[in-house]
């Protein structure tokens, strides 16, 4: 389906979904970047309760690029057009298989609230740290819970000196296989970081009581600097 310029493998805006143990890759002959696997709303006068289940299934890269793309899109509360959504986007990450291991920046499940301008990010999973940090400076994250994952991203370099701040009601989580190099960034922490890879050169500055830094098993402390 093609819906304002962008490429849908599944577009749903109404009604029940299970998608189960399929394979939903981008074409490879003629790949437009504007593509996403599955794009999950919901009509505003919709009184549809059905469950969408989305569970086992292999998604490729969806690659990161100038416009919005993700291998699994879900869009929430588009004032006159859609309605909230109930969905467990945690359960989508985690019971799907994401390509996030080749030289490719991917998109793997993003989340967007439009019930604000601008446009809202609460859940983000990205190998994309152009999109991650785009997301935690430029005033995405809500006043409610949101999650950032970031996963075996191969370069992380901000255009300026500013710390990243991490709200109280922000997790981030660098996941992954590779080592990341954070070129020397200093993250403001109020809320919760969770470190499951190997990184290094960056600084890690409590602003709370509360702020949460926790690290994954057998992961090295001794390339970071927490404060």
């Amino acid at each position: 389906d093609s819906v304002n310029n962008t490429l849908y493998a599944i577009n749903l805006i109404d009604g029940g979904l299970s998608i189960k143990n399929c394979k939903i890759m981008p074409y490879e002959s003629g790949y437009d970047e504007n593509t996403c696997g599955i794009v999950v709303s919901r009509k505003i006068d919709s009184i549809n309760n059905m469950p969408i289940v989305i569970s086992g299934n292999e998604f490729g890269c969806f690659e990161h690029s100038d416009q919005l793309n993700a291998a699994v899109l879900i869009k929430n509360n588009k004032s006159g057009q859609f309605k909230n959504l109930n969905i467990n986007t945690q359960n989508i990450q985690s019971k799907n298989s994401f390509d996030n291991n080749n030289n490719k920046e991917c998109n793997q499940i993003v989340q967007i609230d439009y019930s604000s301008a601008p446009e809202k990010y609460p859940f983000v999973s990205t190998s994309s740290a152009a999109f991650l940090i785009d997301c935690l400076q430029n005033n995405h994250q809500t006043s409610n819970f949101n999650t950032y994952t970031l996963t075996n991203a191969e370069h992380f370099q901000l255009d300026d000196d500013q710390p990243i701040n991490i709200l109280t009601s922000t997790s981030l989580t660098f996941d992954g296989t590779k080592s990341l190099d954070l070129q020397n960034t200093r993250f403001k922490v109020a809320g919760t970081v969770l470190v499951n890879t190997e990184i290094q050169n960056a600084i890690f500055e409590r602003t709370t009581d509360t702020a949460t830094i926790l690290f994954g098993e057998n992961i090295d402390k001794s390339k970071i600097i927490i404060i």
